[in-house]
């Protein structure tokens, strides 16, 4: 039975849903899993996530399609980068084909929380994993949990897909041949303070990889122009140009001191981006292969 739930006015934030997943590690290996109504974790004071940020996450999305079917899409490559991230911070790899099944399974699990098509919200799913076991001297824990939580969300952005305000940070988020490249909640947290440092409520404040501006300039670029097949070719050419060209000159700006870089730019700090960006419709992302009710395209884009 479908939810009263104002999709429309969805913020991006967690409400709890009927049922999560939860996995446990022990012994050198996973148990089956289940699904759970109980939302609360519990561990010890001492558990290697409170002690040492042994933990990691990924983020992925269900949707309604036009035709009333709910697809995710590629979960597969959410476990692939998963077990790099497990890898990376010496923790037990859960098992793709168990990920995607306990994908599949939470989601059905919470099917009434998917928001319909065209309602511009979507169901978020969140796995993650943490060291659960007391650990004090510092290496890595002997036991950990897998978990899936749901949870129905707005847009990211309030407002739709506009032109926002981009400055970029004094501080590193992570450092060259650190965790930059997976998705280790300990990356996300040194994040925080230039968020709460950013100018405005219309700034976005981005902190770089690494000292190396380069990395920072290529990402803003390439990640920030989204277009659909329903944009017009003359104008879709000219905002690839102008994306490229804006690259470029980030990208040869970085080569320089940081501190001449900073001086020779201090006018334009606060100028928006100017990078008109389209959303990514979903029908784009999915694959033909769909079930009744759910189905996981395995394909990247």
């Amino acid at each position: 039975m479908a939810k009263e739930i104002d999709w429309a006015n969805l913020p991006f934030g967690y409400q709890e849903t009927s049922k999560s997943f939860v996995a446990n590690f022990k012994n050198g290996k996973w148990d089956d899993g289940e699904l759970t109504s109980n939302h609360t974790v519990t561990i010890s004071e001492c558990a290697g996530v409170l002690q040492y940020a042994q933990t990691c996450f990924e983020g992925l999305k269900a949707y309604t399609t036009a035709d009333g079917k709910i697809v995710c899409f590629r979960p597969d490559l959410n476990a692939d980068r998963m077990a790099d991230s497990c890898r990376r911070l010496e923790m037990p790899v859960f098992p793709k084909e168990k990920f995607i099944q306990a994908v599949i399974n939470t989601v059905k699990a919470n099917i009434d929380y998917v928001p319909p098509y065209g309602s511009g919200a979507t169901l978020y799913i969140r796995p993650y994993m943490f060291g659960s076991n007391a650990v004090i001297g510092v290496k890595p824990a002997d036991e950990y949990q897998f978990r899936i939580l749901v949870t129905p969300v707005g847009p990211y952005f309030k407002g739709g897909v506009k032109p926002i305000k981009v400055r970029i940070s004094d501080l590193d988020r992570a450092a060259p041949h650190g965790t930059g490249d997976i998705k280790a909640g300990l990356n996300y947290a040194m994040s925080l303070h230039n968020i709460v440092e950013r100018t405005n409520a219309d700034t976005l404040r981005i902190c770089t990889l690494t000292r190396r501006h380069t990395h920072t300039s290529k990402r803003l670029a390439e990640q920030t122009f989204f277009s659909s097949q329903k944009t017009e070719s003359s104008s879709l050419r000219s905002q690839i140009r102008f994306c490229l060209q804006s690259r470029d000159a980030l990208c040869s700006s970085s080569q320089k001191n940081i501190s001449e870089w900073k001086s020779r730019n201090a006018r334009s700090t606060n100028r928006s981006s100017r990078i008109s960006s389209k959303s990514v419709s979903a029908e784009l992302l999915l694959s033909s292969r769909q079930s009744d009710r759910l189905t996981t395209t395995r394909q990247a884009s």
